[in-house]
């Protein structure tokens, strides 16, 4: 099962919201947070701590 978070903001450092959306691939899950808001910030959610952002992807 895939997790992802995703971070709303205007820039990386003002997070205004975190949601969760699961799924077993992970284009389908990308697909998923697509389809819910295409300004959202994509981010690597095998990491240990959300400060320690490394990877980092905007769908527009």
């Amino acid at each position: 099962m895939l997790t992802l978070f995703l971070i709303r903001a205007e820039v990386i450092s003002l997070i205004l919201a975190v949601d969760v959306v699961e799924a077993n691939q992970e284009q389908h899950a990308l697909d998923k947070l697509v389809s819910i808001r295409s300004d959202l910030i994509i981010c690597d959610l095998r990491m240990q701590e959300m400060n320690s952002i490394t990877s980092i992807e905007r769908f527009r």
